[in-house]
């Protein structure tokens, strides 16, 4: 989750240094790192072994105590910590977390990027902080996962943040390899720090990676840099020696693409963690939580626990939840984000796919700390106490076959790699070399849609870099194409005559909404509109469709 803060930053740095390049940069942290953490082992972590809670050695012995968790979340991962303080997570709210919630596992995010200099050494001070929110949740849960790298908005290309960096002057000109290389050095020395820590506590390498460019600077990190890093990183992380040789690492995917992750080869004990907010009109905007909306999050977990199977690793996912406040000012109702949190919990106890929720406290919060007390039906919500919260009946989506083409004006505007098989659903496209992206739509006059309804399309299955969206289409037999066959499929109008388009999405995670507002077409159905990009190799996919009711 990225939060922003507003308030005054501390001073910058105020004498500029030059850019350094990759070599340099690598021989300024490791000399760093070599005076910075000899003797600091366990940083004031106890590295005796909790008899309470067994020692796990695998991947498997990890995951098997993990079902559901929160976060220490809106404390040391804000820009700077006076923002983060009327959220610190105190002693007592560990073991709020632990008896009332009855969590088995917390997960503690940290903006050491922010608190570190251009070489990658990280403040003491700052350490120690996140040391003693370390030390109190592995004295308490089973599973402890700490997140230092949260929200490193400038390897993202989002520079607006560099005024609450440490070092800005100097790291703000830094390129996404050189962040690389910073980044790889203070897990050098966080891995140092924590060697001899036990292994109920795992690493979360960098949250929410991604390339999201808002403001002037070096572009952020593709999702090739991005598997570089892990192949890079990885074995730094194992060769700092203790316990790390066998710790639990966990890997994020590039703008939350898993279908984009490379698992290195001898990666040691590793799992991956998207995190799904879905529906995101509902958890993060003023949407209304809708019975299709629960169905997506399903499907998006499904999607996961079964990339996983096919990579064979374990998957858990790092955040999820909904805001207690739309756009920070106007409540959204307790009702249903009580409901919802219940639907996350159901959702992970059935499929066997642990969740964290994001989080304890804040705009996210189950539980409000100024009157110490749980928020509207949260405890029951998260804990299924003294009875599990009533959810509402979780539809199934629709798997999509039949259908076709879409018969439009311009029949030779269509790429003709593309070839659809109606008995499966499945569309398949040749390698695109041709420079460009290329489109179409599949129309499915089978499925009739309204005016004002909401329908969610996802891909079930696919191969190859896709964009999707939904919208409405009819068949106008009074038109014909370029050719003289008459009857062809026309973008369904508003009542302004203005064309349904949809909002474009990546294939996975799928299922978006879009809302279709008043239509002056009559007879309209549910269509598809696909684009294949650009430099994708040859692939696939087929979909499945739900009403957002």
């Amino acid at each position: 989750m990225t939060q922003r803060s507003s308030g005054s930053a501390p001073p910058a740095a105020s004498s500029p240094a030059p850019r350094l390049d990759r070599r340099e940069l690598m021989t300024l942290a490791a000399a760093a790192l070599g005076a910075t953490t000899a003797g600091c082992a366990t940083g004031g972590v106890p590295s005796s072994v909790n008899p309470r809670f067994a020692e796990p050695t695998t991947a498997a012995e990890y995951m098997s105590t993990m079902k559901l968790g929160t976060q220490a979340g809106d404390y040391l991962e804000m820009p700077y910590v006076p923002a983060g303080l009327p959220n610190e997570t105190r002693a007592a709210d560990f073991d709020v977390m632990r008896n009332e919630g009855r969590f088995d596992h917390v997960r503690i995010p940290a903006a050491c990027h922010l608190n570190a200099d251009v070489d990658g050494r990280i403040e003491e001070d700052f350490l120690r902080k996140v040391d003693a929110q370390v030390a109190m949740a592995l004295e308490r849960f089973e599973r402890v996962v700490v997140d230092p790298l949260h929200h490193y908005a400038q390897w993202k290309g989002e520079h607006g943040i560099n005024k609450f960096q440490r070092d800005a002057e100097r790291v703000g000109p830094l390129t996404a390899d050189q962040h690389a290389v910073r980044a790889t050095a203070m897990w050098t020395q966080l891995a140092t720090r924590y060697k001899d820590v036990s292994l109920r506590l795992s690493f979360d390498l960098f949250n929410e990676p991604g390339q999201a460019k808002k403001d002037e600077g070096p572009p952020g990190l593709t999702a090739g840099q991005l598997n570089a890093w892990h192949a890079a990183v990885l074995p730094a992380i194992r060769a700092t020696g203790g316990r790390n040789a066998r710790r639990m690492v966990w890997l994020e995917g590039w703008n939350n693409r898993i279908d984009l992750l490379t698992i290195p080869p001898n990666a040691g004990v590793i799992g991956v963690s998207p995190h799904y907010y879905s529906p995101f009109n509902f958890t993060h905007q003023g949407g209304s939580l809708t019975a299709g909306g629960m169905a997506s999050y399903v499907e998006d977990i499904k999607y996961a626990k079964r990339w996983g199977e096919i990579n064979r690793v374990p998957v858990w996912i790092g955040e999820a939840g909904v805001s207690r406040r739309i756009d920070g000012k106007r409540p959204r109702p307790p009702a249903e984000r009580a409901e919802y949190t219940a639907h996350l919990r159901n959702t992970a106890l059935a499929l066997d796919v642990p969740v964290c929720y994001w989080g304890y406290n804040s705009n996210f919060a189950q539980y409000d700390q100024p009157t110490r007390q749980w928020l509207p039906g949260m405890r029951q919500a998260v804990s299924g106490l003294p009875t599990p919260l009533p959810v509402r009946a979780v539809p199934s989506f629709i798997q999509l076959k039949g259908g076709r083409i879409a018969r439009l004006v311009d029949p030779n505007a269509w790429w003709s790699g593309f070839s659809y098989d109606p008995q499966t659903g499945i569309l398949n496209a040749q390698a695109n070399t041709t420079g460009s992206d290329r489109s179409l739509v599949l129309v499915f006059p089978e499925v009739p849609v309204q005016s004002d309804e909401v329908w969610i399309s996802r891909a079930t299955e696919f191969t190859g870099s896709w964009g999707i969206g939904t919208c409405p289409f009819y068949l106008d037999d009074s038109r014909s194409d370029r050719k003289g066959t008459r009857g062809i499929d026309v973008r369904a109008k508003d009542l302004l005559g203005r064309d349904q388009y949809p909002n474009w999405r990546p294939a996975a995670p799928g299922g978006h909404p879009n809302a279709y507002g008043k239509l002056a077409s009559g007879n309209t159905y549910f269509a598809i509109d696909l684009i294949f990009q650009a430099g994708s190799p040859a692939g696939n996919i087929r979909f499945a469709c739900i009403q957002a009711t």
